[in-house]
């Protein structure tokens, strides 16, 4: 394959230094003069009827500047999806549907005086009947959430790919499973926080830890009734993401109501309590599996059967409910996704790194495993034989472009000698493998859009994107250096400012290097361009056949006469100053967008493929698994930057590890018992096994530079990889995660009974 001069390369991250001597400001940071302070008072019940609020005596208190409630709000529903799905409010006006919903709010001087107020509000309740269960939530008399989504169903979306009852006539046997998961909390480092500040002339700012500003923005105008070009969302370090920052929050929402209220700025920074109870957790799930295959192990019909648990409100639970059964890892002709999106007065779900993917690759990897060794066949042979590869048709009717997946597959059970440690296991010690499919993007519509400007000294990179943490800043300014042909050490980044940078849909769904990196291509391109048009006429040659090397623009094949790209741009031209400006009266600029072409089937871009192995130790007397070693092999297109990536991955097994076999979010009756990181049970650093990682290159034809996903891609296998080894180790399956010591033991002594 080609070799690049930048790409390919551990560049550092552009924006480190700042990050490391503190000097980076996030939401946190941002203070204003006559800067105040807000509080939101949530509900005390799971489910109530709001019979009365006064706020009379929190308005009276000393320091305080402004109580709000849904009255002051224009009773605007929003959601993450399509309009048809909105079901949430700002506030809450004739009952609270979950334990923490928003009712109030107050904007003080001071953050003390904001807490206090909010216990002068007196808010009287009925309280009404509660479910908490989906299957319970869906049966005749349960208690309804929402009025008009009769049995508590927020949305029954059915796929259907080939003929499902055809299929299983076509199977010689047919397995059927059920797998359970948790709710989980993304758990970042930075907890929402949002500063809303509105000038004389009715201009909105908002600093806001999100991972999409223009959707911040979108939905700002829709709630509030701003024209969107008077909103500005600036730019803030975020601490990561998760997908839990995607769209807008509650605290952005109420932000922007006190600061309209009391005209001055307005801060709300979330509570952990308040970050791991009241907003968006990993959705709970139960996946039941119908399973057909041919007696050599082909995949022939496949129905899933996904309840989910959408708590008070819905926010992606369709897509959550159907798109991680239809998959694109194993072949499989015929496949039927029948989802329940189902309303509970529980805190509500949201996106979660690869949303639907840990949940259902966890149960579609076990599966296929217990149907392998029911066959007779190796597991790594079963994945083989049904693995997709280039030019298979998903059931989204999209076409693979490129795929790695045996390669991925073969290289990880190399690694760990695979056929070795299953012939000659050693007691309690195990290995297990599951595989992986994502994308790069993919929504019908999505689009980037990147400028590019030469100045006297540097290349300066305009995007939309934000910085999340994956570096981003650093990728797009490799894909600008490397279509230039400029050193990278040129490039200067503006990200993440609606009223200074181009528009981009954000750092989310993997989107980034797919979406990013072709607009950054496309604008570096049309720089470049220029840059050629205007050193023909001093190299006596025609813009065709000029070429740029580390910065020096030349003839082909004469490399000796060469012009600095810098010279061309600010000192060739006539006039006082010289320089491109004065003699052709316009800078160096470039510009390039991609969208998502609507007429291209299957919402899906360069996918990404994968597979893990985990070796993990059980001690069959505490029932504790111990993790010792993750092989992960990613089909990445072309690796980007060999360092983010591997970085990546870290990240993401260890966020499968802890949804694997620790992380729950612990509810009852709706409150959540452990919302702190002290009762919440996440991988620390002295969890984390050896990790090896290895890449498989594919070059994919439409990606940028060849390149593809891995953002989200690598958290997606972990919770199935560690469930195989377990069942390696010790003999019994778990279907429900997390995998606790006390499941272990309680399945051991079945097995112990059994005999």
């Amino acid at each position: 394959m080609k070799e690049f001069s930048v790409l390919g390369k551990a560049v550092p991250r552009i924006d480190g230094v700042p990050i490391v001597t503190g000097e980076a400001r996030y939401a946190c940071d941002i203070f204003l003069p006559r800067m105040l302070y807000g509080k939101i008072l949530r509900s005390r019940y799971p489910h109530a009827k709001i019979l009365r609020i006064d706020t009379s005596r929190a308005e009276r208190l000393p320091g305080v500047r402004a109580v709000v409630t849904a009255r002051d709000t224009l009773r605007i529903k929003y959601t993450f999806m399509a309009p048809s799905f909105a079901d949430k409010f700002p506030f809450c006006e004739e009952k609270v549907n979950y334990l923490y919903d928003e009712v109030a709010a107050v904007a003080a001087v001071t953050e003390e005086i904001a807490q206090e107020a909010l216990s002068l509000i007196d808010v009287e309740y009925e309280e009404l009947p509660a479910v908490f269960d989906p299957a319970e939530a869906m049966k005749p008399g349960a208690p309804l959430i929402h009025a008009d989504k009769p049995g508590n169903v927020a949305a029954h979306p059915v796929w259907e790919f080939g003929n499902v009852e055809e299929g299983f006539r076509q199977a010689d046997f047919i397995f059927e499973n059920t797998f359970t998961v948790q709710p989980v909390s993304h758990a970042c480092i930075e907890t929402n926080a949002c500063v809303a500040s509105f000038d004389t002339g009715g201009n909105l700012t908002v600093w806001t830890t999100t991972q999409a500003p223009y959707f911040v923005r979108w939905d700002l105008s829709h709630i509030f009734e701003i024209p969107i070009e008077k909103i500005r969302v600036r730019k803030v370090m975020v601490g990561a993401g998760f997908g839990s920052k995607s769209r807008i929050k509650e605290v952005d929402a109420i932000a922007v109501l006190l600061a309209r209220k009391t005209r001055r700025p307005v801060k709300i920074v979330y509570t952990r309590e308040e970050n791991m109870s009241g907003s968006r957790s990993r959705h709970p799930m139960v996946m039941r599996l119908r399973t057909g295959v041919k007696k050599d192990g082909t995949l022939v019909a496949r129905y899933v059967e996904t309840l989910v648990n959408d708590g008070a409100y819905n926010d992606v639970g369709q897509d959550v409910a159907t798109l991680g059964g239809l998959g694109c890892v194993y072949r499989c002709p015929n496949i039927k996704v029948d989802g329940y999106a189902v309303y509970t007065n529980n805190p509500f779900g949201g996106r979660y790194r690869a949303f639907h993917g840990p949940s259902m690759r966890f149960a579609l990897e076990s599966e296929l495993d217990m149907i392998a060794e029911k066959l007779g066949i190796d597991s790594l042979e079963m994945r083989l034989k049904n693995a997709v590869e280039a030019g298979y048709i998903t059931p989204l009717r999209g076409e693979i472009t490129s795929c790695g997946l045996k390669e991925c597959i073969q290289k990880a059970a190399e690694a760990v000698h695979w056929q070795e440690r299953r012939q000659n296991k050693k007691p309690c010690r195990g290995i297990g493998m599951a595989c992986l499919a994502h994308v790069s993007g993919g929504m019908i519509g999505d689009t980037s859009s990147v400028m590019v400007r030469v100045s006297h000294d540097k290349v300066t990179v305009f995007t939309g994107a934000v910085e999340i943490g994956g570096g981003q800043d650093t990728i797009i300014a490799q894909f600008v250096a490397e279509e230039m042909g400029v050193p990278v050490e040129d490039i200067r980044v503006v990200s993440m400012d609606s009223e200074l940078t181009p528009f981009d849909l954000g750092s989310r769904a993997s989107r980034f290097t797919f979406h990013g990196g072709l607009a950054a291509k496309a604008a570096g391109a049309d720089a470049k361009a220029e840059l050629f048009k205007l050193a023909a006429e001093k190299l006596e040659a025609s813009a065709d056949d000029l070429e740029i090397k580390n910065g020096f623009i030349s003839v082909k094949g004469v490399p000796s006469k060469a012009l600095h790209y810098l010279d061309v741009a600010t000192r060739l031209g006539s006039g006082t100053s010289g320089g491109a400006q004065s003699k052709y009266g316009r800078a160096i600029l470039g510009k390039g967008a991609y969208a998502k072409n609507p007429g291209v089937p299957g919402g899906i871009n360069a996918m990404p493929f994968g597979a893990q192995v985990a070796e993990v130790e059980v001690d069959p007397e505490t029932g504790v698994v111990t993790v010792l070693k993750f092989v992960n092999v990613s089909d990445i297109g072309r690796a980007v930057n060999p360092m983010f990536i591997e970085g990546q991955v870290e990240g993401g097994i260890v966020q499968g590890m802890g949804y694997a076999l620790t992380e729950d979010l612990v509810r009852e009756k709706g409150k959540t018992l452990n919302p702190n990181f002290r009762d919440y049970k996440m991988p620390t650093t002295m969890d984390i096994p050896v990790i090896e990682n290895y890449l498989v290159e594919t070059d994919d034809p439409i990606g940028p530079f060849g390149a593809k996903s891995i953002g989200e891609a690598t958290s997606i296998p972990s919770p199935g990889a560690i469930a195989n080894a377990v069942y390696d180790a010790i003999g019994v399956r778990i279907t429900d995660l997390p995998i606790t010591p006390e499941k272990i033991l309680k399945a051991l002594k079945e097995k112990k009974d059994k005999k």
